[in-house]
């Protein structure tokens, strides 16, 4: 490793080039490494590119503020042609119904980023839903066919999804404590009218009946310490009322961004609208050690509600934080 770097390390200097450093991390590793590229000689007329969630690790690399700038978003048809040129190598589509079809594709790939907070075409779904319908065939009233499968970017069944494990890949480097603050900020948490229910009955303070309220409680810490632990998830740019992280948050509990993993090692589990079948499960050790959250919840009123009756709950005595 180190003779690639010092042989890199002396090809920069010798020629014009074009490097990105990608998802810097404020980790120390991540961090130590983009200062090893970012104290390199350069070739005049080079150019260094540096991409992080966070403004502040971008500065702490000695990245001036005045230089850096917010990741610009895809218009409408820069996200249609992007998709296109996965789905039939750029063919021109002129039918009506071939273009509201292509447009509802697209449409698939836009995530609000909260509230008036507009949203984006995510490139990545693009490109991985643009491949997988255009395994179909070129008729994009086909491809509207198959949306309700492939609305989980993952038509082709795919052991890892391929949008969702890049997500998964920065999820991975929280600490485990994090990871189960995150979910419950992104999927857990409770509504505005449940969660004045349940303070209530626990705890009276008019002034800090909030989410941090709650969490402080499900945690047992004190306001500072959770408001610290939330706000350096969002410095890490993990904690937004996104939906594309809510959707990760539910295909994680699901167990559909990495399908190779077993449901003895899931820690989550979400059920909207289905009966949780997994639950009625025998466990090998006679509970389920890694799991510390469920949810079963019903979005639609329906008349028969998720059935509980096939589960047996002495198998979750480990079902706390």
């Amino acid at each position: 490793m180190g003779k690639c770097r010092d042989i890199l390390r002396k090809s920069m200097s010798k020629q014009k080039i074009f490097l990105a450093i990608d998802n810097v991390w404020d980790d120390s590793k991540s961090i130590e490494d983009a200062k090893m590229y970012l104290q390199t000689n350069y070739h005049e007329g080079s150019v260094v590119l540096v991409t992080s969630r966070s403004l502040k690790t971008l500065t702490y690399l000695g990245i001036k503020e005045s230089h850096c700038f917010e990741m610009p978003g895809l218009e409408f048809q820069d996200a249609k042609d992007l998709f296109i040129q996965h789905a039939a190598y750029g063919i021109k589509f002129s039918k009506f119904d071939d273009i509201c079809a292509i447009n509802k594709c697209v449409a698939l790939c836009y995530f609000k980023k909260g509230d008036d907070k507009g949203g984006h075409y995510l490139p990545l779904a693009l490109k991985a839903l643009g491949m997988q319908l255009g395994c179909l065939g070129r008729n994009p009233l086909e491809w509207v066919k198959a949306l309700p499968k492939a609305k989980d970017f993952n038509y082709l069944q795919e052991e890892q999804n391929p949008v969702f494990s890049i997500l998964r890949s920065s999820f991975d480097r929280l600490r485990p404590m994090d990871q189960s603050l995150f979910m419950d900020l992104i999927i857990y948490y409770p509504t505005r009218q449940d969660l004045m229910k349940w303070l209530s009955l626990i705890i009276y303070n008019p002034k800090r009946q909030d989410l941090m309220e709650w969490l402080g409680l499900l945690y047992n810490q004190d306001l500072r310490e959770i408001e610290s632990r939330v706000q350096r998830l969002k410095e890490r740019g993990l904690v937004e009322t996104h939906d594309l992280y809510r959707e990760f948050a539910k295909l994680e509990t699901q167990g559909k961004v990495d399908q190779s993993v077993n449901f003895e090692k899931r820690r989550w589990v979400y059920y909207e609208d289905t009966n949780p079948t997994e639950l009625e499960m025998t466990p090998s050790h006679r509970c389920w050690q890694n799991l510390t959250r469920i949810a079963i919840v019903e979005s639609t009123s329906t008349k028969d509600g998720p059935s509980l009756q096939g589960i047996e709950w002495v198998y979750f005595l480990m079902l706390c934080y």
